[in-house]
């Protein structure tokens, strides 16, 4: 595992992983184990997206900054299907959102407001009302 502590070191995960922002670039983890993550790793993540846990471990890697982490463990270890907690610059406040299910495309091109087709959604979108910045 490529982020375990002692391991992180000597990657060049490391270095990507605490100066992304020198180089304006976001870096995405996917772990299902974020209690095995190294801390200053941890530490520079500025979005955690969380689906269902129940090792408690992970849950208080997960809440240990958030106020009222009772709460949170509870909310995050209760997730329902489809549904993901989320907290970091990404939102205001942490919150769960629920994700598209992608299987149904028809659903999902509704859900989007998007066409069938390229040419229907580029009608769609020129006939929008949307205000086009000007240079000053």
């Amino acid at each position: 595992k490529f982020l375990k502590p002692g391991v992180i070191h000597h990657t060049i995960f490391d270095r990507i992983a605490r100066e992304t922002r020198k180089f304006q670039l976001t870096l995405a983890f996917v772990d299902q184990r974020p209690s095995q993550i190294d801390e200053e790793v941890y530490s520079q993540i500025a979005n955690t997206f969380v689906m269902h846990m129940i090792d408690d471990k992970d849950i208080k890697r997960v809440v240990q900054t958030l106020p009222d982490s009772k709460k949170w463990r509870s909310v995050i270890s209760g997730l329902q299907k489809r549904h993901c907690f989320v907290r970091g610059d990404a939102v205001a406040v942490p919150s769960i959102i629920e994700v598209l299910d992608y299987k149904d495309e028809v659903n999902l091109r509704n859900k989007l407001g998007i066409g069938k087709t390229l040419s229907e959604t580029l009608k769609k979108i020129e006939k929008s009302d949307v205000t086009k910045l000007e240079d000053d």
